[in-house]
């Protein structure tokens, strides 16, 4: 094994369109899975149910939001933070091995390289070149260790592992399609405002053909998170989650759309389970903090349930079917800043 260091480079996020969608592949609805066996469902009431919409949102809408890499960016219990910093990372892979290359890559060997973070601490990747060609493509993998590494989102320390099963094109450039394998050893994001630790493993498949045009498909059998954020300690769980973006180049900017499904289960759920999906997918232009349209539905015990859909100029209509008639017999009007507190 090699080991150098190289000069100091930034682990901040990348604000193209690309990584603002890690997770993605086009329109459509996803759909939600069935409650685990052994949890329990969530009634859902009229006590809980703006709870359980902003829940549902924040499972998936997180990836569309500029301001997603605040911890506080969406209601903390269900967003899984560290998965969220893992996904923009993969779409740095083709600039960490290229960076690397000033060190032999060996066949069959691995490269150990150490890079400062920007405002300190460092991180080690360790790279395997399986063919030896200097290029990254089908059958390589990176694996990150960070250590105090502390970048504009935060202090990350932990493991990511990253193995890519299939890549066509010139992966990293403007036209590729890659699938990789992801796997989070407790990866801890730390902030002003709190910590979030992350573990678990995912599949996602990027594809881009030109600038702003764009598709990530994610693959999320189960992923935990826990810690405490505003002084308010959480756990949270997502399971079976499927969730898919595209983007397209519009104005000065792009255009996402955005499904996703999965049981989620949190503390602010009781420790109980909920199922979303989207059966109108989320539409929004990178100019904007909310979506121009879209409809997210979160179903929970009995066949109660609650439907949000995008009004315009920011807001959202919440409307509650607890008796699960089909009927919904309740509702309110929010703003979509305030289901993504």
């Amino acid at each position: 094994m090699n080991t150098q260091r190289l000069l100091p480079s930034s682990l901040s996020l990348l604000t193209t369109a690309l990584l603002l969608s890690a997770c993605g592949g086009g329109g459509g609805g996803g759909s939600g899975t069935d409650p685990q066996p052994g949890r329990q469902p969530l009634a859902i009431t009229s006590s809980n149910y703006q709870t359980v919409a902003a829940q549902g949102v924040g499972a998936g809408t997180y990836m569309m939001s500029a301001g997603a890499g605040n911890v506080l960016g969406v209601d903390a219990q269900a967003l899984p933070q560290p998965l969220w910093v893992a996904q923009q990372q993969a779409l740095r892979l083709a600039e960490r091995f290229k960076q690397a290359q000033g060190t032999a890559l060996v066949q069959g060997a691995t490269t150990t390289v150490v890079q400062t973070c920007s405002l300190g601490g460092s991180v080690e990747v360790t790279i395997n070149d399986a063919n030896g060609n200097q290029l990254l493509d089908s059958g390589d993998s990176m694996a990150f260790k960070a250590s105090a590494c502390k970048e504009a989102e935060g202090t990350l320390d932990g493991t990511m592992d990253y193995s890519l099963k299939a890549v066509s094109g010139n992966f990293g450039s403007s036209q590729y399609t890659a699938t990789i394998g992801v796997k989070l050893g407790n990866l801890r994001v730390t902030s002003s405002s709190g910590a979030v630790t992350g573990q678990g493993e995912f599949q996602m498949t990027i594809a881009t053909t030109g600038v702003n045009v764009t598709s990530v498909a994610m693959s999320i059998p189960t992923f935990t998170t826990s810690g405490t954020v505003a002084g308010s300690s959480f756990q949270s769980s997502i399971t079976g989650f499927n969730l898919n973006v595209s983007t397209v180049a519009s104005g000065f900017g792009y255009r996402a759309t955005l499904t996703f499904g999965g049981t989620v289960n949190s503390t602010a759920l009781e420790s109980r389970d909920i199922t979303v999906s989207t059966p109108v997918a989320l539409v929004q232009e990178s100019s904007l903090g909310y979506p121009s349209s879209g409809q997210v539905l979160v179903k929970g015990a009995n066949g109660s349930q609650v439907r949000v859909t995008v009004q315009g100029s920011g807001r959202a209509l919440l409307e509650l079917d607890a008796n699960g008639d089909n009927v919904f017999e309740t509702s309110t009007t929010k703003s979509w800043a305030e289901l993504q507190r």
